[in-house]
């Protein structure tokens, strides 16, 4: 059972390149759905497989005070960066006409009203069910193959980065960042909770920026909004 889990985690997101594929046919909002509907699928199967393992909680990491102190402040600098986006999209007429340009060329992201509200639960079902596979299980699983706890939270951060290969060069790496910031905050916390709730937020972003772009009264986005 622990060989066929890890295929389906690892092969999981070419179920989404296959989808992302056919967007212009179903349309964001029922990519969206079907989103929703093959993550919780999946987590549901592998909970079903994996039922026994405890993934929620882990021995919390001792390291020396200085080193967590340095993990920590890593921590709080990537939030605080993370967070400029929605900062500068309420303050910087300059930076919502870039950010508009890039939301209009990108697919998949939502840009209307109807769009933001259903990728409201996208960002929910992403960030709980991600944790749970790429932080909770698969580390887990791999460590079944006799594989130490740091390599077996690598492979799983690697191959958690390279499932954003849909989102090209940058959302890998953006993707390997946030790994390797959201295994350090469980391993520190000891809770896969908190990485979650991280996730969650992280993936809302776009619905905020969006609200905060529509606020403004941009012309395009407004013009989006009335083709609804």
């Amino acid at each position: 059972m622990n060989v066929v889990s890890v295929i389906l985690i690892v092969m999981f997101p070419l179920l989404g390149y296959f989808y992302y594929k056919n967007l212009s046919k179903l349309g964001k909002i029922k990519f969206y759905y079907h989103l929703i509907g093959w993550y919780w699928a999946l987590t549901a199967i592998l909970y079903a497989l994996n039922k026994d393992s405890n993934i929620l909680t882990i021995e919390k990491m001792h390291a020396p005070f200085v080193v967590e102190i340095c993990m920590w402040t890593g921590i709080i600098v990537w939030l605080i960066s993370e967070s400029l986006p929605v900062v500068l999209a309420l303050t910087s007429a300059q930076y919502r006409a870039m950010v508009k340009r890039e939301v209009i060329l990108n697919d998949s992201m939502p840009l209307t009203l109807s769009e933001r509200r259903v990728f409201t639960f996208v960002a929910l079902t992403i960030g709980i069910c991600e944790e749970v596979m790429w932080r909770g299980w698969l580390p887990s699983l791999l460590q079944d193959f006799s594989l130490p706890l740091w390599l077996s939270f690598v492979i799983a951060g690697i191959a958690f980065g390279l499932g954003h290969f849909l989102q090209g060069l940058k959302g890998i790496m953006n993707s390997l960042i946030f790994s390797v910031v959201a295994t350090f905050v469980f391993l520190l916390s000891g809770s896969l909770l908190i990485p979650i709730i991280l996730h969650i937020l992280y993936d809302y972003r776009l619905v905020l920026t969006g609200v905060i772009i529509s606020g403004k009264n941009d012309p395009q986005v407004e013009a989006v909004h009335h083709k609804e």
